[in-house]
This record gives structure tokens, C-alpha cells and sequence, in this order.
């Protein structure tokens, strides 16, 4: 059986790794990734507000798993034939996998700032240059918009940061972590 992933993300890559232990050589597994680099998106917080990341190349992370890497820009899968194009290469599958992640919508504003690998260098420049007493809105208070609003508030303390959610902040976490967090 031939598998083919597209994404390598935290799922794309969990799945490429269990379905190539799990097939002990009866699953081909073939991981289709734009880019070379595994990209850690909880920690994107951290680059935002300037810190150095290590670069976690896929090759590293996928030697000894039996799983094939395939580094390029795929267009939409052929369903008729079961062929996926990357480049001029043409991956033939049994089972498909989509595991591309998410994109934030465009916001409202060129001055809006998202914790996604293209655009945080960008936020870190626009938090290294901004005045003590501005104003930082996070949006979104699911854990990447916690982190990166106590990421923010604990580099830049002249800043004035706030988090912005539909819900209560940490609705679900143990009622101990929920008030350290509120404090």
C-alpha cells in the first residue's frame, strides 16, 4: 500500500512516522512538505519577541523511519488518477492523507501581525520598534494566543498588552492553572 501525506506538521508527521512503524515495510509512506524544515508552531510565540529557534530539518527527523520526503510545492491531487503533482514528479497513492494545518484569514488591516512562519519575523520587528506605553491586541485566546500574549508582556514590559477571546480565558484547564494564569 502506497501512502502519501501532504503536510508535515505536528499530525502530517506523528502520521508518517506511526503508519511506517505500523506497516513495517508493507506501507510505502511518502511526506510531501513545502519547505525542508519542520516548522514548530507552538514556539512561534518566542520568535515573534525575538529568540533564535533551531532550525529542525525534516531529513534529521524522518532518518531510520522508512518515511520518504518529498520537498515541494504540491498541486491539488488528481482524484481520478491518484496522482499527486510535486514539481514534475507525479506520486501515485492507495490512501491520501490531508494533514496541511490552518492559515489565519486575512485580517482588516496591513498592520496586523499572525503567529505563522512567514509573517513573525515581520511582528518582531514591529514589537522591537515600538514605543513604551503602545499598545499590543492579541487575538485569540486559545494557547497560542496565551503564550504569545505572556511572550509579549514578559520581553517588551512597556508595552501594554491585551488578549482578546470569545470565551473565557482557559475555560477548561484545572481550576489551580486557571487562576495562575488569570493573576
Amino acid at each position: 500500500m502506497r501512502v502519501v501525506i501532504m503536510g508535515a506538521g505536528y499530525a502530517g508527521v506523528a502520521c508518517a512516522v506511526r503508519l511506517a512503524r505500523a506497516g513495517r515495510g508493507r506501507v510505502e509512506v511518502c511526506l510531501v512538505n513545502e519547505g525542508p524544515a519542520f516548522v514548530e508552531r507552538i514556539r512561534l510565540h518566542q520568535a515573534a519577541v525575538g529568540q533564535a529557534l533551531a532550525a529542525l530539518p525534516l531529513e534529521a527527523l524522518l532518518r531510520g523511519t522508512g518515511v520518504r520526503l518529498v520537498v515541494g510545492r504540491a498541486e491539488v491531487p488528481d482524484l481520478a488518477a491518484r496522482c499527486l503533482w510535486v514539481g514534475e514528479q507525479c506520486l501515485h497513492w492507495d490512501r491520501l492523507v490531508l494533514a496541511l494545518g490552518c492559515a489565519t484569514a486575512p485580517g482588516p488591516s496591513a498592520a496586523v501581525h499572525r503567529l505563522e512562519p512567514a509573517a513573525v519575523m515581520a511582528l518582531a520587528r514591529a514589537l522591537n520598534g515600538m514605543a513604551p506605553g503602545e499598545r499590543v491586541a492579541v487575538v485569540g485566546g486559545g494557547l497560542c494566543g496565551i503564550e504569545a500574549a505572556g511572550e509579549i508582556a514578559e520581553s517588551f514590559p512597556g508595552l501594554t498588552v491585551t488578549l482578546f477571546s470569545r470565551s473565557p480565558l482557559a475555560a477548561g484547564w484545572a481550576p489551580a492553572a486557571r487562576e495562575h494564569l488569570l493573576r
